[in-house]
């Protein structure tokens, strides 16, 4: 339809570029074109016989120019109408478009509602098929319903008969458990009763007891107010003990020196003016560090510690008692001093270095007691050996005073302090504490005591000629 137009349009095309071309080929038309475009001349002056003939040459060109002026309205009338076609053709061929919309929207609209109305009509078929089968299964759920009520119906009444049956056996029970309960509650309070009787009993033996057991206490304990404080405690050859007393037996180790030095803090701290007592029954001697231990606590008291030896000192407890304040001694109470020994271990390097170690211990150690004596230590040697071909110098208490190693000679010892009757067992009894042990070897039939581990740089400086005491 677009082509059809257009073929129309042609011929008119041409018919008005023929005319405009006429137009143009005519000198007149054109003058007069030119005229009118340049607008009115004014007329030259003319002689007045030539004045009419120039007013119908005026009004000839003025047609002439109307002529043209229709002729160029005629032109642009066309071309309007031209354009009023080509728009008219324009909206013919969108309303035609939209009639073919138009009519291709009818006609899906037409096949869908057709479909739709096909869908419809099927669901409608399914609808009815479904209200069938659920009326029909509907049906199957009430029948197996009533079938399973009316099981559900026969088993509750079976339940409810076993129930009524169980509640009755249970009432009998429980009325069986009651009298049960009954009579243990009286059997419970028999018991109760027998018991707060023996309860009773008990607490009257207790009661019996204790005053019988503080009876005896009282029978097995002195009367404290015997103990006797003296700042001089030497009485012409009597020595008074008071409870301010510390045992310094067995071996000498680390344990010992513990002891010893905790409780001479003790009695500093009840009092710096009474003295403290170090009591040796039978001391062998033992560790070099823990003999120093102890010689240091004593130098450091400020109350005066004295040592008291009533059998023997050895060794280190023969430099205890020779380098005390003031020490005490039975006349038959026995004092050794000796050289300090070890075993030799490692290799030569080690053994020098352990031999120079032994020997600035001895030095320090037996020093002070050679100086005590108005000796060398070289003569404190020779003065052993002069003694004992073992090196062991031993001297009873009444000689060894006058070697200054004992201070006092005494006669008599009263221990005020033994306040509790050693017949009689009580339920704690203070021991030293010790770390050796009385045990057996295997295949030997004597007892032997084994000794601790020394410390670094210790030495044993101890008298064990029969070798009871072993590492």
């Amino acid at each position: 339809m677009k082509v059809k137009f257009y073929f129309l349009l042609i011929p008119c095309l041409v018919l008005s570029m023929t005319q405009a071309k006429d137009n143009l080929s005519d000198p007149q038309a054109v003058d007069v074109q030119e005229a009118e475009e340049d607008g009115p001349a004014e007329p030259a002056a003319k002689p007045p016989l030539a004045t009419l003939l120039d007013e119908e040459s005026a009004e000839d060109a003025e047609l002439e120019a109307l002529r043209v002026e229709i002729i160029r309205l005629a032109l642009v009338r066309d071309r309007m109408s031209l354009e009023a076609g080509i728009e008219e053709e324009e909206r013919r061929r969108a309303h035609e478009s939209e009639f073919l919309e138009k009519e291709a929207l009818d006609f899906k609209l037409s096949m869908q509602t057709a479909r739709l109305n096909t869908e419809l009509a099927e669901a409608k078929m399914d609808i009815a098929r479904l209200t069938t089968e659920t009326e029909l299964i509907e049906k199957k759920l009430a029948h197996r319903v009533a079938e399973q009520k009316l099981i559900l119906d026969t088993e509750l009444a079976d339940l409810k008969r076993e129930e009524a049956l169980l509640k009755a056996r249970n009432d009998l029970l429980t009325a069986q458990n009651l009298e049960k309960i009954n009579k243990l509650k009286i059997r419970d309070a028999q018991l109760k009763s027998e018991k707060i009787r023996q309860e009773s009993e008990m607490a009257k033996l207790e009661l019996d007891i204790r005053k019988h057991e503080k009876e005896n206490q009282f029978e097995a304990l002195a009367d404290r107010n015997k103990i006797t404080y003296l700042e001089n405690p030497l009485q012409g050859k009597s020595l008074v003990i008071s409870d301010r007393r510390i045992e310094l037996n067995n071996v000498i180790t680390y344990t010992t020196a513990d002891h010893v030095s905790e409780r001479i803090n003790f009695y500093n701290n009840k009092s710096s003016k009474l003295p403290i007592f170090i009591v040796i029954d039978y001391n062998p001697g033992g560790s070099v560090m823990s003999g120093y231990r102890i010689l240091k606590a004593m130098k450091g008291s400020q109350a005066p510690v004295y040592v008291v030896v009533k059998s023997f000192a050895a060794s280190m407890a023969a430099a205890i008692t020779t380098l005390a304040d003031k020490s005490f001694a039975y006349p038959n109470a026995i004092i050794l001093h000796h050289q300090m020994s070890y075993g030799i271990r490692g290799n030569l390097t080690q053994q020098k270095e352990m031999l120079d170690e032994s020997a600035e211990w001895w030095q320090r150690l037996a020093g002070p007691i050679a100086q005590k004596m108005g000796l060398t230590l070289d003569e404190f040697i020779t003065r052993m050996y002069e003694n004992n071909s073992d090196g062991d110098w031993v001297e009873f208490a009444d000689k060894a005073v006058e070697l200054k190693w004992v201070d006092h000679v005494i006669e008599e010892i009263r221990e005020t302090s033994l306040l509790r009757n050693p017949d009689i067992k009580f339920k704690s009894t203070p021991t030293i504490p010790t770390r050796t042990t009385l045990e057996d070897e295997a295949g030997d039939k004597g007892e032997y005591e084994r000794l601790p581990r020394l410390i670094p740089f210790d030495f044993y400086y101890l008298y064990d000629p029969y070798g009871y005491y072993r590492l």
